[in-house]
């Protein structure tokens, strides 16, 4: 990440989830936590029943994140069937940003 990124609201965010839990990695332990869904209902990330979960971090105004979408679809069509779920965590605040840029990746 880069020192501007560090520096960010989210980026000190991130740095004390990793700080908070030891270290991330294949295997390792992880603070569970609660987010809205798209539906405003609460989302548990330990109730999740998939094999491996990937978690995006993205945002509606991100060019780099919007980029990628394509190929986070593919691999989720890949291997959905083998136990793949992916959690994207929007930093957009606003639902009507967050729809926005949610329909931006659907096109």
């Amino acid at each position: 990440m880069s020192a501007r990124a560090q520096q960010s609201f989210f980026g000190q965010k991130v740095q004390a989830f990793i700080e908070q839990n030891g270290g991330v990695g294949v295997g390792h332990y992880y603070a569970d936590f609660v987010l809205p869904d798209t539906e405003r209902d609460s989302l548990k990330f330990s109730e999740l029943q998939a094999m491996y979960t990937l978690l995006e971090f993205w945002a509606s105004w991100c060019g780099p994140c919007r980029n990628e979408n394509p190929n986070l679809v593919a691999q989720y069509q890949n291997y959905h069937s083998r136990g793949l779920q992916i959690v994207g965590v929007s930093s957009c605040f606003s639902s009507v940003v967050f729809k926005r840029g949610r329909s931006l990746i659907k096109s």
